[in-house]
């Protein structure tokens, strides 16, 4: 574990500590909600950072940030965004799968 100081706003450490409160924080709390806010954050700029690319016939037809946007590039230069294949830039991570699984007996 580290130890960052930082310097906050009274009226934001106000009303996080209010909201510590109501949901009966414990000893903790604020670092935890803290971590959890910075993690969301990185998750969320991690996003901003994707780019997808669209690939035809092993060439680079398009690229945009976003799927919608991708969707949008094909059509405007007449290809149909179901012909491409799309990759992510970086590549997603991988997925760590865990615990049980029901399957259905036949």
């Amino acid at each position: 574990m580290g130890t960052i100081t930082v310097v906050l706003p009274d009226d934001l450490i106000e009303r996080l500590r209010a909201h510590l409160r109501q949901s009966g924080a414990r000893k903790g709390d604020l670092s935890r909600f803290v971590a959890s806010a910075i993690e969301r954050a990185l998750r969320e700029a991690q996003k901003a950072e994707r780019t997808f690319v669209a690939v035809k016939n092993g060439r680079e037809v398009a690229r945009a940030g976003s799927l919608a946007e991708l969707a949008e590039r094909l059509r405007a230069v007449g290809i149909d965004p179901g012909s491409v294949r799309v990759r992510m830039v970086p590549p997603p991570p991988k997925l760590a799968r865990a615990g049980a699984r029901a399957f259905e007996r036949r």
